[in-house]
């Protein structure tokens, strides 16, 4: 099931320096980084690696488990020079977000397709607990991609979000605080970084994301319902960094004006199944707030 290729030839046969290679990909932009340098023998060695690893884990699920499901899948993409980034960071373009969700399933997912619909890491545990027969709990993000996995033009998610909070926190403090958030449904991808210039892009027609409509008149609708619906997402998941300053872009005339209670969304989620809710601040200065309802 996998492809081993041997590391030495693959170090031998190709040499990159991001400097003056254009990388040829779609998407990706001719890479200009200073002194930064990419060994092509490191990375497509590692890859070939990677691959080898995987094959041996297919072989083992061959002879021991043959009718299990597998998903491949990654945390992130890598930049490899495109929009003058390298490997990962506070950015949303498609080189880091886009990243490989490879099923198979026998006897249930149809080989050899792909499908375009929208699927995000926080679907991977309801679709496990769903694939063992389990109840997804309430609290949990996220929706089950078994109809998906055996039907590729079933459409699961309207939308996806990308997030982005990093800081240091015994960790690394590259960039310090850069907190973005993200919304793409297929076509439009809206970026809105909280501390600098929000993005707007349409992938049909720009998709090495280089024309950034965010203030394009004609696309207002199309932006607005995106920007409300990522606040209403941020509502429902409890981002922890949620606040008007999200909602109070530059370039949103009818955003609400800014106050303290804001929504008066509640830190709670909804209780699972004989929970009690706990009330934060509840009935503070008369305003009861926006609590959900016990079911």
């Amino acid at each position: 099931m996998s492809i081993r290729v041997d590391n030495q030839q693959i170090h031998d046969r190709h040499t990159i320096n991001i400097r003056q290679t254009r990388i040829s990909h779609e998407g990706f932009n001719t890479a200009y980084i200073g002194k930064y340098h990419l060994d092509g023998g490191d990375y497509f060695g590692c890859n070939s690696f990677v691959d080898a690893q995987i094959g041996r884990v297919l072989e083992a699920v061959e002879k021991y488990a043959p009718h299990a499901l597998i998903i491949y899948t990654s945390d992130h993409g890598d930049s490899l020079g495109s929009h003058g980034f390298i490997s990962k960071g506070p950015s949303m373009y498609e080189e880091t977000t886009n990243i490989p969700f490879i099923v198979r399933w026998p006897g249930e997912s149809p080989e050899n397709e792909s499908s375009e619909s929208l699927v995000s890491h926080i679907d991977l545990v309801p679709t496990v607990l769903d694939y063992a027969g389990l109840a997804a709990p309430k609290t949990l993000e996220g929706k089950s991609l078994l109809k998906l996995f055996r039907d590729k033009d079933a459409a699961v998610n309207n939308e996806v979000f990308i997030e982005y909070g990093r800081y240091e926190v015994d960790l690394d403090g590259f960039g310090g605080f850069q907190p973005i958030r993200c919304v793409f449904d297929g076509r439009y991808k809206l970026v809105i970084n909280l501390l600098e210039t929000d993005e707007l892009y349409d992938l049909s027609e720009d998709s090495a994301e280089e024309i950034n409509l965010i203030e394009n008149k004609l696309l207002k609708e199309i932006r607005n319902s995106l920007h409300d619906r990522l606040l209403e997402w941020m509502n429902e998941s409890r981002d922890p960094f949620r606040g008007y300053h999200w909602e109070c872009r530059p370039w949103r005339d009818d955003a609400r004006k800014p106050s303290y209670m804001y929504t008066a969304m509640t830190r709670q989620k909804f209780p699972e199944h004989g929970e009690k809710i706990q009330l934060d601040y509840a009935h503070r200065n008369g305003d009861p707030g926006v609590y959900p309802k016990e079911h």
